[in-house]
């Protein structure tokens, strides 16, 4: 990996490329990085202006494509901000796990909101899921029988 790690301006790239990989930073309103085999090192004007400025905006292609095809990822990031089950733990793995869990319940919520006519928030939607989780695979511990103490002579 290239090392990017040269102070830059804002609106200013640095960028390294081989004939597979492009590795670019760019600086907004903070430091971007991309790793893309997609595209080239080339800037694109946008339509819009800077309204400080009133220079036209400028972004790397990767950028432009990252912003114009990133909606439904971006969507669903912001759905399971508020119902993810991923706790504080040192074990990535367990992240991971959850993450995917979460990813699978959004799923199956927006399968099963093309079914049915009734809109289910995504929070009600997961209770009724553990609710169904807990109904069939809960075991009752069997009755535990607690012996008197007896005091030795």
């Amino acid at each position: 990996m290239p090392n990017l790690t040269a102070k830059i301006n804002k609106g200013e790239t640095i960028s390294m490329s081989n004939e597979i990989l492009l590795a670019l930073k760019w600086r907004d309103r903070r430091e971007v990085h991309m790793l893309t085999n997609k595209h080239e090192d080339k800037i694109i004007a946008l339509d819009k202006k800077d309204f400080r400025t009133k220079e036209q905006i400028k972004k790397p292609a990767c950028i432009v494509d990252y912003n114009a095809n990133m909606g439904a990822v971006d969507r669903s990031d912001m759905m399971l901000s508020s119902t993810e089950c991923v706790r504080k733990t040192v074990k990535w793995y367990k992240k991971l796990f959850f993450h995917m869990v979460d990813l699978a319940i959004l799923n199956a919520h927006a399968l099963y909101q093309t079914q049915n006519p009734e809109k289910v928030p995504l929070a009600d939607f997961q209770l009724k899921i553990i609710r169904q989780l807990i109904e069939r695979y809960n075991t009752p511990e069997p009755n535990q029988k607690i012996k008197p103490m007896t005091k030795n002579p």
